[in-house]
């Protein structure tokens, strides 16, 4: 890792070894050895979606649709 940060995560982009896509994540270690993690990018984009459908939920449940009810 030569940013000198301490950690990185980049953006989706094809693998190297292969034609599918992953992210990529970096960490230095104390001892000055990093470690390198890649996840695909159809798992993390399935990982994320879950997030914005719990958001857009909330988003709903949180328009006031009924002023007043009456019986």
């Amino acid at each position: 890792m030569i940013s000198g940060l301490d950690s990185l995560v980049e953006d989706i982009r094809r693998g190297s070894e292969s034609d599918r896509c992953y992210t990529y994540a970096y960490m230095h270690l104390d001892d000055g050895r990093f470690v390198q993690l890649g996840i695909a990018a159809d798992f993390v984009q399935s990982f994320l979606s879950s997030f914005e459908l719990q958001r857009t939920v909330d988003e709903i449940g949180s328009f006031h649709l009924v002023d007043q009810s009456a019986s």
